[in-house]
């Protein structure tokens, strides 16, 4: 039974400390290149960022209660603070993506926690969840990118113990966007306003191994196949995990003499090496908006395994290079700022960071103009 892949803790949970605050941290500097919105959490210690929209809209996942984690939406319009997306009569709950209409994709636990199904939020009859499906043969399924029309992708169980990218577009049924040829997994992570779609097809993996094992980043095109958009000199692994409206994908890859560095990705290729922040040996590339500014994280400081040491968020652009977003910021605010999933066309940035001892979704808004869209 398909569950979700993505890595829900960035740090092990720290106890203890009042929440901050919603709102811009007191006493940020004027000077700093950016403000810091802590976004709080629905209720127990910890929140993660998955998604920012250009209305500066927030999408993600935050305890409820220890351990049960729900999808959020950030501002509820009506209070202001973090929104409870809810489940579908399950424990748990998580968002991934969210599209400039403010609508909001990713799983839900269905009653008896059978299986998790991908949503999209808000329903057009209901306001709430909409259950999305299955592929055929399998019982569960997660939402990850939404367009801007309301499509989404993602991946779904099918039967053979094996899961498949997914494209559903209103009313529905799933279409099934296959593998690569020779890989028995795929997972869609991203989708932009041209039907493009992106992610990674991946081998089994041993048992006892969490995967992916041995992914592959691909382009789907319709009406398909896949295109295998290959990895560093002497790599073999890649993933894609967004591409932006003029179709720049950017992840992660591995070559012969490094192992995973951020990558940007533009036709016909090949990859682009993003490489790491200062200290660090790897890096991962999550976002990129309009302008072709890319957000992520990378190591700082090396762990006892490779890529798993500390992380900071960053922010790369073709001119500048990767920028630590810590440095853009008030250092006097406390924040530790650990990944980055998202940036919008303002230069938003929607991640993930720790504030007295706890991991909070945080949303960056820059002080000056954002860079302008790339024609």
């Amino acid at each position: 039974m398909l569950r979700p892949t993505f890595t829900r803790a960035l740090v092990a949970a720290l106890a203890g400390v009042v929440l901050l605050a919603e709102g811009v941290q007191p006493g940020a500097a004027q000077s700093a290149p950016y403000t810091i919105t802590d976004l709080g959490t629905l209720g127990g210690l910890s929140s993660e960022a998955s998604g920012v929209n250009n209305s500066g809209t927030v999408t993600g996942e935050s305890e409820v209660r220890a351990g049960i984690f729900h999808a959020f939406n950030w501002p509820d319009p009506v209070t202001g603070t973090m929104q409870d997306l809810d489940t579908f009569g399950g424990s748990e709950s998580a968002a991934f993506g969210i599209n400039t209409a403010g609508q909001v994709t990713g799983y839900a636990e269905i009653s008896g926690g059978a299986a998790v199904h991908a949503f999209r939020w808000p329903d057009p009859m209901t306001g709430g969840l909409q259950d999305l499906g299955t592929l055929p043969g399998g019982p569960g399924s997660v939402g990850v990118g939404i367009s801007p029309d309301g499509q989404v992708v993602g991946t779904a169980d099918i039967s053979g113990n094996s899961n498949h990218a997914f494209l559903w577009t209103a009313p529905g049924p799933m279409q099934d966007l296959g593998a690569l040829s020779g890989y028995a997994n795929s997972e869609a992570t991203g989708i932009n306003q041209a039907g493009q779609v992106v992610g990674f097809a991946s081998t089994p993996c041993p048992p006892g191994v969490d995967g992916p094992c041995t992914p592959r980043a691909f382009l789907w095109v319709a009406p398909g196949p896949m295109q295998d958009l290959g990895t560093f000199p002497g790599g073999s692994n890649s993933s894609a995990a967004a591409i932006s409206a003029t179709g720049q994908i950017v992840g992660q890859a591995d070559s012969a003499a490094t192992p995973f560095h951020a990558f940007l990705w533009v036709a016909p290729g090949p990859m682009q090496d993003l490489g790491t922040l200062p200290g660090g040996s790897c890096s991962q590339a999550s976002g990129i908006n309009g302008a072709g500014v890319v957000v992520g994280q990378s190591e700082v400081a090396p762990g006892l395994t490779p890529c798993a040491g500390t992380t900071h968020a960053f922010m790369w652009t073709a001119s500048g290079g990767m920028i630590d977003l810590n440095t853009l910021i008030d250092p006097t605010l406390g924040w530790q700022l650990v990944s980055a999933a998202s940036i919008n066309d303002a230069g938003q940035i929607a991640g993930t960071g720790l504030i007295n001892g706890q991991e909070h979704a945080f949303l960056m808004t820059p002080t000056g103009p954002a860079p302008a869209r790339r024609p």
